[in-house]
């Protein structure tokens, strides 16, 4: 009897050879035509997917892996989507710091209405095309897309792509890159302030190991009473996530839950204020 293992190489096998095939027709197929007939092909028929997100229809483009993944957002974060759903009302604010191409700040548009607003920083170029992309596609108005990075002081910041796809940015400086470019980042207070934004009454923070930085820019915000909650990213026991989960208690927010991903791996960490 074949082992699992055999049988699940065998059928990748299979499926990398069937997946050649069709490329291999289709390409030889566009290579007949012109290079602007190509381009309209690929605009044409640009893939798109449901968010798996039950009480609504929300669409997301999938035209990488990377996307594709991210329409099981609320499989792979049930408590950020309940910690949405639990808090946010029509005509609240929201902050979604890191949204990548957008799942939570879409979710979070619909929760709070047409009279809210949710403002999503997402400082990768290709990622925040994606983000922009995915928005228009669920023609919602609410939804205020930012191009910057946000940190501890204002200025310009290296962001390092191993691949120009969406969803590939990185900060660390260990990574070899394909491509890095340079962005805007502002301080959050300064951000608010500066723009007019509203105090968000939930703010998520998702920035690979810079959320100190992040909140250390917002002193303001996390000492106003309309702020009632934080939801950040860390690892458990490192020195990032305690220095965040630090200054939150400081600001007057207690621990409520950290949701990990299991030994080793990220966990959620949501705070409410006291």
């Amino acid at each position: 009897m074949a082992r699992p293992n055999a049988i699940r190489r065998t059928a990748h096998l299979i499926e990398s050879g069937w997946q050649s095939c069709v490329f291999g027709v289709a390409g030889a197929a566009l290579a007949c035509v012109s290079l602007r007939r190509r381009v309209a092909f690929l605009a044409a028929h640009r893939g798109r997917v449901r968010l798996d997100y039950a009480p609504e229809d929300i669409w997301m483009s999938a035209s990488c892996p990377k996307e594709l993944g991210r329409a099981k957002a609320c499989a792979k974060e049930p408590e950020t989507v309940a910690w949405l759903q639990k808090h946010l009302r029509s005509g609240d604010s929201f902050f979604d710091v890191g949204a990548n191409v957008g799942a939570y700040t879409l979710i979070a548009a619909r929760l709070v209405g047409p009279t809210g607003q949710v403002v999503a920083f997402e400082p990768g170029a290709p990622t925040f095309g994606a983000l922009v992309r995915n928005v228009g596609m669920n023609r919602i108005a609410n939804v205020v897309a930012l191009p910057m990075a946000l940190s501890d002081a204002d200025g310009l910041v290296e962001l390092r792509y191993p691949s120009d796809l969406p969803g590939e940015t990185v900060c660390s400086t260990s990574e070899i890159p394909e491509m890095v470019s340079h962005c805007l980042s502002f301080r959050l207070d300064r951000a608010i302030e500066s723009l007019g934004l509203r105090c968000p009454k939930l703010l998520k923070i998702d920035t690979d190991g810079f959320e100190e930085a992040v909140l250390a820019g917002a002193p303001c915000l996390l000492a106003n009473p309309d702020l009632k909650g934080v939801l950040f990213e860390g690892y458990p026991g490192a020195p990032e996530a305690a220095a965040v989960v630090a200054r939150l208690r400081a600001a007057g927010f207690a621990e409520e839950v950290v949701v990990s991903r299991g030994a080793g791996r990220v966990a959620n960490f949501i705070f409410g204020r006291v």
